[in-house]
């Protein structure tokens, strides 16, 4: 897992004292990992559900073997930086105490997200959840806007 940000992405319930705004790193690797400190951050009556049956641990190449706490699923918001619009994406995510990013997703086989393109402001992403091309609309209208450019990035 690397620590770099390309994303942002929205709580749809947070503490009043934030915007609800968090860092997510999209990049080489398998699987979608939050911090605890991300999850613990939902007001409790709006938290998510975790599953502490399955905790395997995750070794990773900066910081070795980091402790799952359980997997949860972890709705968010993503927003189109054009146009506004906001998706709500929900994904099974390992909770991992010591993530140095509140979330990664990794693009490896392009199975949840896949950098599609780089612009003038970085990456474009597009998803396509493991069902091949992109889900969100038919490729011969995809082609025609750049819908890809779904998120916001940094």
């Amino acid at each position: 897992m690397v620590n770099a940000p390309n994303l942002v992405g929205h709580l749809e319930y947070h503490s009043p004292t934030t915007d609800g705004s968090f860092s997510i790193c999209a990049a080489n690797g398998k699987g979608v990992f939050i911090s605890k400190a991300l999850y613990d951050s939902i007001p409790a009556e709006h938290r998510p559900s975790l599953n502490t049956s399955y905790k395997p641990n995750v070794d990773t190449l900066n910081a070795g073997i980091m402790t799952s706490i359980g997997t949860t699923f972890f709705p968010f918001i993503l927003i189109n930086k054009d146009t506004g619009e906001r998706v709500r994406v929900i994904l099974h995510a390992l909770v991992l105490l010591n993530l140095f990013m509140s979330m990664f997703i990794g693009v490896t086989g392009g199975q949840i997200i896949s950098t599609s393109a780089w612009g003038r402001n970085g990456p474009v992403f597009g998803f396509n959840f493991g069902q091949g091309d992109d889900d969100l609309m038919p490729k011969a209208e995809r082609d025609a806007v750049q819908w890809s450019a779904l998120v916001d990035t940094q």
